[in-house]
């Protein structure tokens, strides 16, 4: 994808972070990004083909930010919780949740979505799974029978605790409790 393109969906992503997949219109991430509603149609023929890109730009900036953040860290359980707890309270993750929180709502109605939500749940657990079974490895974390379940456990824990620190009904300070409480139930040990 070109930098015209890039900072195209960089605008949608933006105006879905801000105004909900509902309030994409063409109009609005044209102004947002600076260009003629003609060149995001040249690049972007209809809004449900931009709102699928921009979901797929979203996840890859995601994965990129995850990354960055166990980047360094000195074992798999230094990375596990880096992941987990940066995932659900980092600033860089805010516009992403909402992204996903929409995302999600689309593939309930538009199937074109679904592929691209399990693809990339898929994704997120496989890399948590990853961090446990690196762990495992380099003895920072116990061996545990069934490191995926494990994995898709706490994921779906972190899923569901940033929704609710999105919605305010739990403060980043809480998640991260909860979430430490359950990697130490899951996996006992690993706070570094």
């Amino acid at each position: 994808m070109n930098d015209r393109a890039t900072h195209i969906l960089d605008a949608a992503c933006r105006v879905i972070a801000r105004e909900g997949a509902d309030g994409l219109r063409m109009s609005a991430v044209a102004r947002e990004a600076g260009v003629s509603t003609a060149l995001l149609h040249y690049y972007f023929a209809t809004r449900s083909d931009l709102l699928l890109e921009a979901f797929k730009h979203a996840d890859d900036q995601a994965g990129a930010i995850l990354d960055s953040l166990i980047e360094g860290a000195p074992s798999g359980a230094a990375k596990i919780e880096r992941a987990l707890i940066g995932y659900a309270t980092g600033s860089e993750f805010r516009a992403d949740w909402v992204l996903w929180i929409e995302m999600w709502r689309g593939a309930l109605f538009d199937t074109r979505l679904r592929p691209l939500v399990r693809d990339s749940t898929e994704e997120w657990i496989e890399q948590v799974t990853g961090l446990i079974r690196e762990g495992a490895d380099d003895g920072s974390l116990p061996e545990v029978s069934d490191p995926a379940g494990t994995a898709h456990r706490l994921t779906s824990l972190v899923d569901g605790l940033g929704l609710q620190v999105l919605t305010g009904i739990i403060d980043n300070d809480r998640l991260e409790q909860l979430v430490h409480e359950a990697i130490d139930r899951e996996l006992t040990n690993v706070r570094t």
